[in-house]
């Protein structure tokens, strides 16, 4: 199997040392690039025009996905989810590289896969569908899934630029009402996705400044109402921290007053040792408040002694996580596979760690 999720990525992009030289936030503003996106190689297009149907029964014996103070809970009891978060749908890569390393996860004990999208895709119809079929075939395989907009094509309609959106507008409510615009579509979301998070990472506001807390959660709430509107009005909603999903701490002074919602945190190494996005002190917070905080990203090019220390603390903290990612091409330390087939040393390690939340 060839391909990945970043199959088409440029080579490993060093966070650590990118902010080291300073400048980094000013550059992801004036390029439109996140620090874990080196776009100096282009982008090859891949061919999926074809997307396949899948059965439209979806295994019913899955209890719901809720959340119930700090829990994720199904069927009365606590789900702890364990998986990766997959970007093929970042890159419009095929849809039987998705399938293999959902295979892949389920067969070394994860439960849990985060899908990221591109709205810079969604006037090609088929790249809608073939979203769907993803969603659909990792809910037939038992796993539980979330749907989350991570990036957008910089020019409106153009798929050639799958970068993050740094100025953060009313423009993601209008590419959750376009993706689930088509009831039918909005149906099959509906039933295949456990939770939905209107944007990852959220940077920059509309002036091209450091987004808050008090900008996000507004514009949060309201892209929650119209997915909810769309799909189901419980439907469970993750909202990410801003700074590249480091920093919630202001939710303890301008609570999110959203019901069957938690928040995501992306725990990554530079900012773990800041105040005010120290995430162990910020879960520990969240969990004396009965609310629920989960890792929808962490690793990538983070030191593996440290990533180790952060499966230790998710597993007796009963934290659910996402690695970032499973399957790439360029071999930074937290990817799990290399070009489909390379289970890499973090994967092992990984395997090991997912089947400790079962």
């Amino acid at each position: 199997m060839s391909g990945g999720n970043e199959s088409n990525s440029a080579p490993r992009y060093n966070r650590r040392e990118a902010l080291r030289l300073g400048g980094v936030a000013l550059a992801a503003f004036l390029t439109g690039c996140s620090p874990r996106r080196d776009t100096s190689t282009p982008i090859p297009k891949q061919d999926n025009t074809t997307p396949q149907v899948m059965p439209k029964e979806l295994p019913s014996q899955t209890p719901e996905l809720q959340v119930q103070g700090d829990k994720f809970v199904a069927g009365g009891k606590e789900v702890i989810l364990r998986g990766a978060v997959t970007n093929h749908f970042v890159y419009k890569t095929p849809l039987e590289v998705f399938k293999h390393d959902v295979d892949w996860l389920k067969g070394n004990g994860a439960n849990f896969v985060v899908v990221q999208w591109n709205a810079g895709f969604l006037q090609n119809p088929a790249y809608i569908l073939n979203l769907a079929n993803a969603c659909e075939y990792a809910k037939s395989q038992g796993m539980r899934t979330e749907l989350t907009l991570h990036s957008r094509g910089l020019k409106p309609g153009s798929d050639w630029d799958p970068l993050q959106i740094q100025k953060v507008d009313n423009q993601i409510v209008k590419n959750w009402d376009t993706l689930l615009g088509d009831p039918i579509i909005a149906e099959r979301f509906a039933k295949s996705v456990d939770i939905f998070s209107p944007l990852s990472e959220p940077n920059y506001n509309p002036s091209g400044q450091s987004i808050t807390w008090g900008e996000w959660k507004p514009l949060a709430i309201e892209t929650t109402s119209h997915i909810r509107n769309l799909l189901k009005k419980d439907a469970v909603i993750s909202v990410s921290g801003v700074n590249y999903g480091s920093d919630a701490w202001n939710i303890f002074n301008d609570p999110l007053n959203l019901q069957n919602a938690a928040v995501e945190i992306h725990p990554y190494q530079f900012f773990d040792q800041r105040q005010n996005t120290n995430f162990k002190a910020f879960v520990q917070e969240m969990k004396k408040r009965n609310m629920l905080a989960f890792v929808g990203e962490m690793g990538h090019d983070d030191q593996p002694a440290f990533v180790e220390n952060q499966y230790d603390f998710f597993v007796k903290n009963g934290i659910s996580f996402a690695v970032y990612s499973i399957n790439s091409s360029s071999d930074y330390p937290s990817v799990l596979l290399i070009k489909g087939d390379k289970v890499t040393p973090n994967g092992k390690k990984a395997s090991k760690y997912f089947k400790a939340g079962k």
